[in-house]
């Protein structure tokens, strides 16, 4: 695999040069994010999908939330906002009962991008993971739900949320 060496079964955990495996894992989702996400009408960032993704899941939250939320800084998320305000893609308010809270929503348009990158998205990891096997892609799926789940703990404090594990390759899901 791009000449890297694969793990060795017999391999300690603590041996294996698993910081390289994330970089690399990252560093190359990063570089498909750039190419599909950038190529849509509206072109978005990979912060830019993350913010509107967060916005679906908690319509209405505030500014320090979605910072909270995407684990920036509330100035960073503030230049991700004013960005997805200008292209028309979020709805920013200030709250009746507060004015200093801002209330963030998706647009018609925001929902639409948002619907767009996700099927791109998937169609475009569906592409790059279609050489490995059935069996093999379930069981990068789950190696990756667990992860999230343990370095979610690890970043945020406290348990593993559990994760609900996939058990068909990404081209046999529909969400």
């Amino acid at each position: 695999m791009l000449g890297d060496a694969e793990p060795e079964a017999e391999a300690a955990p603590g041996d294996l040069p698993v910081d390289q495996f994330i970089w690399r894992s990252f560093i190359y989702l990063e570089a498909l994010d750039r190419r599909t996400l950038g190529a849509l009408d509206p072109p978005l960032t990979s912060a830019q999908y993350h913010a509107l993704g967060a916005l679906e899941r908690a319509p209405g939250e505030g500014l320090g939330d979605l910072a909270a939320r995407l684990l920036c800084a509330k100035a960073t998320a503030s230049d991700l906002i004013d960005r997805l305000v200008r292209l028309g893609l979020v709805s920013r308010q200030r709250a009746d009962q507060d004015a200093r809270r801002l209330i963030l929503t998706l647009t018609h348009a925001g929902q639409a991008a948002l619907d767009a990158a996700r099927q791109a998205r998937q169609a475009a990891l569906v592409q790059a993971l279609a050489p490995a096997s059935p069996p093999d892609q379930v069981a990068m799926a789950r190696a990756l739900a667990q992860l999230a789940a343990l370095l979610q703990a690890a970043a945020l404090g406290g348990e593993a949320t559990p994760v609900p594990l996939p058990d068909a390759p990404l081209a046999e899901r529909t969400s």
